[in-house]
């Protein structure tokens, strides 16, 4: 989700260590490529705005609520 601060504290996450953590879903997306199994990936940033425009109007409600509450 990315979040500025840490849930438990208002110490903030370090900017690098998120970076480093796509970097690494990249390369794991890479390795799989070709597998039987196909690896997808996406934030709940990307997941939420999907659900935002959402026809349910339930479904884009929640995906407001979340982000109002977490600010993913």
């Amino acid at each position: 989700a990315e979040p500025e601060t840490w849930a438990s504290s208002s110490e903030i996450v370090d900017p690098e260590a998120k970076a480093q953590h796509r970097r690494e879903i990249a390369e794991f997306a890479a390795a799989v490529a070709n597998d039987e199994v196909a690896f997808v990936s996406c934030s709940y940033r990307q997941l939420l705005a999907g659900w935002q425009q959402n026809d349910d109007p339930e479904i884009a409600s929640h995906a407001n609520r979340v982000i109002e509450r977490f600010a993913p």
